[in-house]
């Protein structure tokens, strides 16, 4: 049997045997061994990650990716440039990318930009019920003045919206603030009638624990949307 200087067998001193001694934490410098193999594992994700990083922000979906990560992280800055440039080069690609700058414009605090980008979302998809509903939703929740957007809260009904619950919700919450309360209770029970059936974020939240006490007021002949239920709806998207 050929043996090394040692005296250990060659066929110990393969490739899984010396593994197996790297591993082991009987043998000398064990400690330093982990440490030199860690910096290396640091280096070689961090390369990774970047090429991920490189790739992804090649691709629409890899840069709209990006964009919902720094929203989520509340980098609100790079976000909203990261939304610009997307769509500079995809304006007629999704209407949700459009929603998300308007998202952001509000979390930045700058709510007559967010309200714009509605206006802009309905030149490039006229036929886009979601566009006519948040301008209807979120101009009458920030502007207390909402007559100017009825038309938009009517022609997200006449669409024929995806989730009509919705729709009628939100134009619900648009005719109460004006003082259409008739017309505020008409459509809240729409929603409510519809709302088992359709959205399901709706129903598991606002309509079953809201919705009716509001609606309930309503009938009452009470406006039940003050500041803290504006407060309210805007919290929840």
């Amino acid at each position: 049997m050929n043996t090394d200087g040692d005296g250990k067998s060659s066929s110990r001193q393969s490739l899984p045997w010396r593994v197996i001694r790297f591993f082991d934490p009987a043998e000398a410098g064990f400690l330093w061994r982990m440490a030199r193999l860690g910096a290396v594992v640091l280096v070689v994700s961090c390369c990774a990650l970047s090429a991920l990083g490189a790739m992804a922000s090649q691709t629409r979906a890899g840069r709209y990716g990006i964009i919902v990560a720094l929203d989520v992280a509340g980098d609100y800055d790079r976000a909203l440039a990261w939304t610009d440039d997307l769509l500079a080069d995809y304006p007629t690609e999704s209407w949700d990318y459009y929603r998300t700058k308007a998202y952001i414009l509000r979390y930045m605090g700058r709510s007559e930009e967010s309200l714009a980008v509605y206006d802009q979302a309905i030149e490039v998809f006229p036929d886009e019920w979601w566009a006519y509903s948040h301008k209807c939703y979120y101009t009458a929740l920030l502007t207390g003045d909402p007559i100017e957007v009825m038309d938009a809260c009517d022609r997200s009904i006449e669409l024929g919206p995806t989730w009509p619950s919705v729709a009628y919700d939100r134009r619900a919450i648009a005719r109460a603030l004006i003082g259409d309360l008739t017309g505020a209770e008409e459509d809240m029970a729409r929603g409510l009638e519809l709302a088992s059936a359709d959205d399901p974020s709706m129903a598991r939240d606002a309509v079953l624990e809201t919705r009716p006490v509001w609606l309930a007021e309503l009938r009452a002949g009470r406006n039940p949307i003050g500041e803290e239920e504006i407060e309210f709806e805007l919290a929840r998207h």
